[in-house]
C-alpha cells in the first residue's frame, strides 16, 4: 500500500482473506493506524479463488491514482 499511495482519496478499503480472520483484523489495525480512511471492509475469499492460492491469503484493495 506504500509503494502506491499516491492519488489515493482516503476511500475505501477492503481486506480479504483466506480463512484467517484474525490475521486480516490485524492487517486492519495496520491500515487504521498509518492510513486513516472511510471504511475498512473485511470478507472472506471465496471458494473459486480460495481453491487457487489456499488458506492463510490476504488480499489489499484499494484505489489510488492513474496508472503511469
Amino acid at each position: 500500500m506504500a509503494d502506491n499511495i499516491e492519488g489515493w482519496d482516503r476511500g475505501a478499503v477492503e481486506i480479504s482473506h483466506g480463512d484467517c480472520l484474525e490475521d486480516a483484523l490485524t492487517l486492519r489495525e495496520m491500515v487504521e493506524k498509518a492510513y486513516p480512511c472511510e471504511e475498512i471492509v473485511i470478507s472472506p475469499i471465496g471458494a473459486v479463488i480460495g481453491s487457487h492460492v489456499g488458506a492463510g491469503t490476504l488480499a489489499l484493495f484499494f484505489m489510488s491514482g492513474p496508472r503511469g
